[in-house]
């Protein structure tokens, strides 16, 4: 599994949910960091990234 820490500083916030796909779907070295809880995803769902970079 690969970690990689981001110092405190380069956090420049959330980003809108457009965005975030937008940058997925371009740039196939981004990664989607779902900190939602357990319960969180069963009452909200998880992302569906199948049709990345299909």
């Amino acid at each position: 599994m690969y970690w990689k820490t981001v110092p405190q500083a380069e956090y420049a916030g959330d980003i809108p949910v457009r965005e975030a796909w937008d940058r997925l779907q371009s740039d196939a070295t981004a990664i989607l960091v779902d900190v939602r809880t357990e319960v969180e995803w069963r009452l909200v769902g998880r992302p569906d990234l199948r049709t990345l970079n299909a």
